[in-house]
């Protein structure tokens, strides 16, 4: 099996985890307008294309970054599986509070525990985590703007999401805020 097709596999866990998982959920009490949702969402797909339509891309994107071989694919395929294990674990300690969209659910909680002791944001901590192993596995300039499309798609989001559980949450958001890492542990 290629290294391409084992990232395909990843992400495919990823979605099916994600599919599944969203079953349960909340209600949403309020959410983001609708167009900020089809931003995201457009980057999104942006990034997923540019992972995994290696061949049907123009040439200039496929253009190699990174040298081929055994120790490129297998630091990318490590990094991308411990993105992906990490999301997982996130989305499933952050349970019926979760959403794609920045929303607030009807009896919200704020989750602290887990990944949630340890960066504010791990699903995009993990998803960035993966989408880099992905980008090192393909070694090419579309890798690169993928990477660079997801985390400019989660530094805009991030602030709307804070803004709003700081509204709601007043007196434990922002201490929260305070005692916690963004999205790399230790470092921002």
């Amino acid at each position: 099996m290629t290294g391409e097709n084992i990232i395909r596999v990843i992400w495919c866990i990823f979605f099916a985890y994600w599919f599944y998982s969203s079953r349960k959920i909340k209600a949403a009490k309020s959410s983001e307008p609708r167009w900020t949702r089809i931003l995201h969402l457009t980057a999104m797909v942006s990034n997923w294309v540019l992972l995994m339509a290696g061949g049907w891309l123009p040439e200039f994107l496929r253009l190699r970054l990174v040298p081929e071989g055994f120790p490129n694919l297998t630091i990318g395929i490590a990094i991308a599986f411990a993105g992906l294990c990490f999301g997982i674990w996130s989305r499933k300690t952050l349970g019926s509070n979760w959403s794609g969209a920045v929303t607030l659910k009807k009896d919200h909680e704020i989750i602290k525990q887990g990944p949630y002791g340890i960066v504010r944001h791990p699903i995009y901590t993990g998803i960035i985590t993966t989408v880099l192993g992905s980008a090192l596995v393909t070694g090419e300039l579309r890798g690169i703007l993928a990477f660079t499309i997801v985390v400019i798609a989660y530094l805009v989001k991030i602030p709307k999401e804070e803004k709003l559980l700081s509204a709601h949450f007043p007196d434990e958001y922002p201490k929260y805020l305070a005692s916690t890492r963004k999205l790399i542990p230790f470092l921002y």
